[in-house]
């Protein structure tokens, strides 16, 4: 079928060209032929109607034809019979078409020429008496021959000029339809090669510039096509490959724990733990694991949702100084017992945000664990608050190892974890600060960070002034 089709559009095309060479060469043909014809008769008209008016003026030549024989044979004088009818010979040098006389009882006729019906002509009938007394009768046609042989000229001259205008004319249509026809056809197949080429999945092509500017309009938007149609397949090849990752990384993440809770357990069950001072210590261990496959799970359950728009936020008034007051005590206490610290520094008395505290406490301790993953004994986290351009900036850095330049923009990135040869030392799915980013945004906000190998990551976000925010 999709051969037909394509066969069906080939044959539609070809039709078009075909009118287009009707109209540009066929048509224009027909006209000038039709006006050829217009401007012969035009002339023809026009030769006629100098005719009738040179006829027109020659009625003054109706006194006689006695005065008509003198006027043209330079001196011819009717006399006798006999005279007049040696002169009359003369006649024949006249531009007449034929003549008739009636010469007493004798009747002569003259025929010279014969004329076209189309040309005009004029009759001059008359009657006079020669010195004998013999009476003359007369009926002349005057033809229009060195009119006629004049139109003759002007038809053979007008002919042959248009025939040489009409095939110059011919030829350069017939050129320029070529020359047409060719730039269409190779516009199509040079299309036609494109979506081959996609259609193969080959993606990385460029189209031609042309200097045609529906042709080049054309080109840019097969390629603005092209370039989109890559950009998705990229897109997916990256879901893809996150996609792969996240399995190999939920499976890494979920089998250690489950590893070390089936060992602790097995341990509880053979008696290893013979005393309730280990069975205790066991038991803490498999509650730590439980907690972090916990944490897991429901930050895929959360990205989950909040790809599909579905997690809801709640507008609650917070101030920010005792908010992030009562989340460094709680981490404090956490990192006491790593040998690290955690402080907060702000010279504000109050900032009043309008946002979600839930969410929010999910931002800051997301930031705050990725910020400790990557910490020495004895490092420290510090968080400032400000207030910044209508709202609050909150800058939480770290002394850790720092991030490469090359990949600080893809830390907010769905799955994407820092250490590019998956440190199996540091847990984690890569989904914290991409949770923290579309939290952040959701509230109006935006997030970013800075870091410096061997120096630490500062990561920093905005939140609107309550009644800032649109």
């Amino acid at each position: 079928m999709r051969k037909g089709e394509i066969c069906v559009k080939k044959i539609k095309l070809n039709h078009r060209l075909i009118q287009v060479y009707f109209l540009a060469v066929i048509m224009p043909f027909l006209v000038f032929f039709g006006m050829l014809g217009i401007f012969s008769q035009s002339a023809m008209g026009q030769l006629e109607k100098e005719v009738s008016q040179f006829y027109k003026s020659a009625e003054t030549m109706r006194q006689s034809f006695q005065e008509l024989i003198i006027l043209d044979l330079d001196g011819l004088i009717a006399g006798e019979t006999d005279t007049f009818m040696e002169q009359s010979k003369e006649l024949v040098n006249l531009r007449l078409n034929d003549m008739m006389l009636k010469v007493g009882d004798v009747q002569y006729f003259y025929q010279f020429s014969k004329v076209p019906l189309r040309v005009h002509s004029m009759g001059l009938t008359g009657s006079f008496a020669l010195t004998d007394g013999t009476p003359v009768q007369y009926s002349i046609n005057f033809a229009s021959v060195v009119q006629r042989d004049m139109i003759d000229k002007a038809r053979s001259v007008s002919l042959r000029t248009g025939m040489t205008a009409l095939l110059a004319y011919f030829a350069l249509n017939l050129f320029f339809f070529y020359k047409i026809a060719k730039m269409i056809r190779g516009s199509f197949n040079e299309m036609k090669g494109a979506a081959h080429k996609i259609q193969t999945g080959n993606l990385d092509f460029d189209f031609p510039e042309s200097n045609v500017d529906e042709i080049d309009e054309m080109y840019q938007s097969f390629d603005e096509m092209r370039l989109q149609l890559k950009e998705s397949q990229e897109v997916q090849m990256q879901y893809e490959q996150n996609r792969k990752e996240l399995i190999a990384n939920i499976s890494h993440d979920l089998k250690t724990p489950l590893t070390s809770i089936n060992g602790y357990v097995q341990g509880i069950l053979d008696g290893v733990a013979d005393t309730e001072e280990k069975q205790e210590r066991y038991l803490h261990v498999i509650a730590g694991n439980a907690k972090e496959m916990e944490h897991l799970i429901e930050d895929l359950f959360l990205i989950s949702k909040l790809d599909i728009d579905q997690l809801p936020m709640r507008t609650d008034p917070i101030d920010m100084v005792p908010y992030l007051q009562d989340c460094v005590l709680d981490w404090q206490f956490i990192l006491q017992r790593e040998k690290m610290s955690i402080s907060l520094e702000t010279e504000l008395s109050h900032a009043h945000i309008i946002g979600d505290r839930e969410q929010l406490k999910r931002v800051i301790n997301n930031i705050v664990n990725n910020s400790v993953k990557h910490l020495q004994a004895s490092g420290s986290i510090k968080i400032e608050l400000k207030k910044e351009d209508g709202g609050f900036v909150v800058g939480i850095r770290d002394t850790g190892v720092g991030i490469a330049q090359d990949k600080l923009g893809h830390i907010f990135d769905k799955f994407y974890r820092t250490d590019a040869e998956r440190n199996r030392k540091i847990a984690g799915s890569g989904l914290g600060l991409a949770i923290s980013k579309e939290i952040i945004q959701r509230m109006g906000g935006i997030i970013w960070a800075d870091s410096q190998l061997g120096k630490g990551t500062t990561i920093s976000f905005y939140l609107p002034e309550q009644g800032e925010k649109q």
